[in-house]
């Protein structure tokens, strides 16, 4: 309730009173001993969402295939930090990378080892998916992110440890990688007997 000075009241909202959508507005004067009460509607009184914006960081600033990667969204408006909506974290190939919730300050923090090898556009999507819907939708956005391919490390084992001649030999070739992801699918092993140049055959890791 505010008191009229020369005929006139007025407010000032608090942050966040109003919501993200469309108002009807009340103002009922209470009237006194010589004036009688009154009232008027403002209808269709429109908010809109606010604007936001959002950062984001990589860490560390390059990687390997398989290694894991902190992305971190950072979103802000005018008055601070939304602690509401996703971010939805996805790469220039269209990698659907993870969504995580917005928290405290704004921010949304994925650990991934999901980006492919090259020179990768990263993206932060967010998106404020209340019934309210206050803030708007931003993209944050990393630029040239290189994901390089991860080193191998082949052991190679002989069973029987030793042979006569025409004796079947099993050889295998185990392949890890640095970062822990065992390469699989096309990337074939070739076995070569390097003192007489004989290739021995091709195998594919499992």
């Amino acid at each position: 309730e505010v008191n009229l000075d020369a005929g006139s009241a007025g407010i000032l909202t608090d942050p966040g009173a109003l919501t993200q959508g469309t108002h009807t507005i009340f103002a009922v004067y209470s009237g006194d001993s010589l004036f009688a009460t009154s009232f008027d509607t403002l209808a269709n009184f429109v908010v809109g969402a606010a604007s936001t914006t959002t950062t984001l960081t990589a860490n560390p600033g390059s990687s390997v295939f398989g290694q894991s990667v902190n992305l971190t969204a950072t979103v802000s408006w005018a008055l601070g930090n939304p602690t509401v909506g996703n971010v939805h974290f996805t790469d220039d190939l269209g990698t659907d990378l993870g969504t995580v919730a917005v928290g405290a300050g704004g921010k949304a923090t994925l650990a991934t080892t999901g980006l492919p090898v090259g020179t990768r556009t990263i993206f932060a999507n967010y998106h404020d998916d209340t019934a309210n819907a206050n803030f708007a939708d931003s993209v944050g956005t990393i630029n040239n992110y290189v994901v390089g391919a991860a080193s191998t490390t082949t052991t190679v084992t002989a069973n029987p440890g030793s042979s006569v001649f025409g004796q079947s030999v099993t050889f295998t070739a185990t392949v890890t990688s640095a970062t822990g992801t065992p390469p699989i699918g096309n990337n074939s092993v070739e076995f070569i007997d390097t003192t007489t140049g004989t290739v021995l055959g091709y195998g594919t890791p499992a």
